[in-house]
């Protein structure tokens, strides 16, 4: 299918960034360690290249991770800190230019429930595309479960168990008229009662 949207994904900067095009303001975010992703305007798309500057603020606020402030001391602004360790600021992640089909998946949501004898997997897609089909395909390449529609639940027999050191990871593959998405989940129930885990 052909791309209905381009985008640019910026895997994480901080602490503030401000996104240009050309030198034209797109995008602003504040989320340092979160991604940072947003549609490349069309007029953008209609020339074919466009530089990209990403204009990175390191002052610490109270919205900020690490926190911190500035103030004003002898007509020069002074950052205080409030932690012991560097205060890393730059690009941290990859930065991918990539388009969305039309009616693309842009969601998925997966809970499971049960890890003995049987698993319920619950999902939640996203999308405006009518013809959708999920399938879970278990560690060792199996597809053990199909569905169809927007939500609903599958039921897996004999799960595989997530477990620490045994990352066993299940895929959950959303197939569409124009798009095709794949997410990782692990199979494991936990719980609190009173004061155990």
């Amino acid at each position: 299918a052909n791309a209905s949207e381009f985008r640019i994904r910026i895997g994480a900067a901080g602490h503030i960034a401000k996104i240009y095009l050309d030198g034209v303001f797109v995008s602003e975010h504040n989320g340092h360690f979160l991604p940072i992703d947003f549609a490349i305007p069309e007029r953008f798309i209609k020339k074919g290249k466009a530089r990209l500057s990403v204009v990175l603020d390191n002052r610490l606020s109270f919205s900020t991770l690490p926190i911190g402030e500035t103030f004003e001391k002898n007509s020069k602004l002074v950052q205080s800190i409030n932690h012991d360790f560097a205060n890393e600021t730059g690009i941290h992640r990859d930065v991918y230019l990539y388009s969305l089909p039309s009616m693309p998946i842009r969601d998925v949501f997966i809970k499971t429930k049960g890890h003995e004898e049987e698993a319920i997997i619950y999902y939640e897609i996203v999308t405006d595309a009518i013809n959708i089909l999920s399938e879970v395909i278990s560690p060792s390449g199996e597809i053990m479960a199909k569905g169809t529609g927007k939500s609903g639940q599958l039921f897996i027999l004999n799960p595989v168990l997530w477990d620490i050191g045994q990352g066993n990871l299940y895929t959950f593959r959303i197939q569409t008229e124009n798009d095709l998405y794949e997410e990782s989940f692990g199979i494991r129930d936990i719980e609190i009662k009173g004061t155990e885990f």
